[in-house]
């Protein structure tokens, strides 16, 4: 019951967590009351005919019957709270919160690893690891909403129940550019805090200032470097006595001295409602932008804050100037592609997805040659893949042969590797023993960092286990990682009956057609090779080989030379 809640309910502000001296954010921006969470007991006698359990009052209690029916002893080592001490329990509930928080990010719910962190400061305010946690949801959700994707990572307030519903309303209300700001704030102090020694928030907040400079404020002009002289409520509250004040005055000065227009009432209301309309649009980015420009008031008077700022708005500037030639270049190679090979609608959309995929996995592709030059000496493999698929059979995934295809797979990369002089170091579960711990967590933490980096897709961002992966880059003396693995598919024959009947019928039929269909194998078989840079994040060498060939070793054999060769051959890349 509640599982779907947060580990515990705490009324969330953003006044000890977000704001300071100088940013505040408006109360408009913080929910009132919140939704009650759902559940009710009488929920809990929910009909059950067509569940695999008995619903939970029923388990409830057969429970209590069964605790009833103990006696002395029996009953009072039942009863107990704790089954281990207090202090262990308290202490292990701890340590799965904060792997909660972990994990969350990981899945991308930032809102949640957000609200859950917060509660966790509650008691231990001065924790770095919470406050990295924080850091790290603001930085997802000011990438996710800059990049227009904010519901991939955040829910809407009204999904949400309980007091974290707070902070889903506080993010939606919260603009691009204010949550860029509010971010920034945040990182920038955790940043001086931790004296600029922490190699992961000095990149995050580095990359949040990036991106505001170049979104949303390319000159610090744009924010004032002394403070307000009244709250934003006041100010607000005022700004509308003020405009109903003169808008009364006015009309009463009218009447009063006969110079009102002489107009018709239609055309007098469109004037009144445009007038209208203007005050409201200008008092709305007013409010919008007020506490947005006192943000950095004390910042600004930091020397490392300021050059910082000079510093990104030069690269943003240049690096527009670049993306806007690059993306001259990708129109004009999209427009001679349209003539040349005269594309379809659906065609055309495919290649304009390749262009966009050229710059990110092609950088060391020779379009001429058709093959990658890595340059790569070591590389890891992570869990390489055999499968076996079978449509034929009544189990078609052969799991016996798929093992044992996989160690001879294994043997094979090695040993065409050593041909090459390609270091390989395999980081793979089925050869890990009892005490395999570390490699069993180098192994979560990359399949964690290449699970992220997926559901990124194109968004370029720091990776939430960089610190570990940087470790395991450096222990393994390589930054590049990579998936590799066979699939052999054999498809079953639907038309046997059809072509037996007509072999009956037709008997000259069987040997051209019937014989060759019966007796010949379908089957496809593919090799892939995926290589990531750790380092940057981004897909180094996609290949994908196939063949309409059962997966023997000459022909698995076959692209494992191709790829492992175009993996250690160097050469400059001549696309351009």
């Amino acid at each position: 019951k509640y599982s779907e809640l947060p580990f515990d309910e705490i009324e969330f502000s953003p006044k000890t967590l977000l704001e300071t001296e100088f940013l505040k954010l408006p109360v408009d921006y913080v929910k009132e009351e919140v939704d009650a969470p759902e559940g009710e007991d009488e929920d809990e006698d929910e009909d059950d005919k067509y569940s695999t359990h008995p619903n939970l009052k029923k388990r409830r209690d057969d429970i209590k019957e069964k605790i009833e029916t103990l006696t002395g002893d029996e009953k009072t080592k039942v009863r107990r709270l704790f089954v281990v001490s207090e202090d262990l329990f308290i202490y292990v509930r701890k340590l799965a919160r904060f792997d909660l928080c972990h994990t969350n990010l990981i899945d991308r719910s930032y809102d949640k690893a957000f609200y859950e962190a917060y509660c966790l400061l509650q008691d231990d305010p001065q924790n770095i690891y919470l406050q990295k946690i924080v850091l790290k949801a603001l930085y997802g959700l000011s990438k996710y909403k800059n990049a227009a994707r904010f519901s991939e990572v955040a829910l809407k307030s009204k999904k949400v129940e309980g007091e974290s519903q707070r902070v889903n309303y506080m993010l939606e209300k919260l603009e691009k550019n204010e949550l860029s700001v509010v971010a920034l704030n945040y990182a920038w102090r955790l940043k001086k805090k931790l004296k600029s020694e922490d190699v992961e928030v000095n990149m995050i907040t580095e990359d949040i200032f990036y991106e505001m400079v170049k979104k949303h404020y390319p000159n610090k002009s744009s924010f004032s470097t002394e403070p307000r002289l009244t709250p934003i409520d006041t100010v607000r509250v005022k700004t509308e006595d003020e405009v109903s004040t003169k808008k009364t005055k006015k009309k009463a000065d009218d009447e009063e001295s006969g110079d009102a227009p002489k107009s018709t009432k239609s055309k007098t209301k469109s004037k009144l409602e445009s007038k209208t309309s203007k005050i409201k649009k200008k008092k709305k980015v007013d409010e919008k932008n007020y506490f947005v420009t006192y943000a950095f008031v004390d910042l600004l008077k930091d020397p490392d804050f300021v050059e910082t700022y000079d510093r990104l708005a030069k690269q943003s500037k240049k690096d527009k100037s670049a993306e806007k030639k690059e993306d001259s270049r990708r129109k004009i190679y999209s427009t001679k592609k349209k003539k040349k090979n005269q594309e379809t609608e659906e065609e055309e959309e495919e290649e304009n997805q390749y262009i966009m995929d050229e710059k990110e996995v092609a950088e060391k592709y020779n379009y001429k040659a058709d093959c990658y030059a890595l340059g790569v000496d070591k590389v890891i493999f992570l869990n390489p893949f055999y499968l076996k698929i079978d449509e034929r059979k009544k189990n078609p995934v052969l799991y016996a042969g798929s093992d044992e295809a996989q160690k001879k797979f294994n043997e094979r990369i090695l040993a065409t590797a050593a041909s090459f002089k390609l270091d390989i170091e395999f980081v793979d579960k089925k050869q890990f023993t009892t005490g395999s711990v570390d490699n069993y967590n180098e192994m979560c933490v990359l399949i964690d960092w290449l699970d992220e980096r997926i559901e990124h897709k194109r968004l370029k961002m720091i990776p939430t286990d960089y610190l570990q992966i940087d470790a395991i880059s450096k222990k393994y003396g390589t930054e590049y990682l990579g998936l590799i693995g066979t699939i052999n598919y054999v498809e079953k024959k639907d038309w046997v009956s059809i072509y037996i009947l007509m072999s009956v019928v037709l008997p000259v039929y069987s040997w051209f057609y019937t014989f060759p269909y019966l007796f010949t194998k379908k089957t496809e078989t593919y090799v892939y090779t995926i290589i990531y840079n750790m380092k940057t994040g981004q897909p180094e060498m996609v290949n994908i080989g196939n063949a309409s060939l059962s997966d023997k070793n000459d022909v698995v054999g076959s692209f494992l030379y191709d790829h492992l060769k175009q993996i250690k051959r160097k050469g400059e890349n001549k696309n351009k």
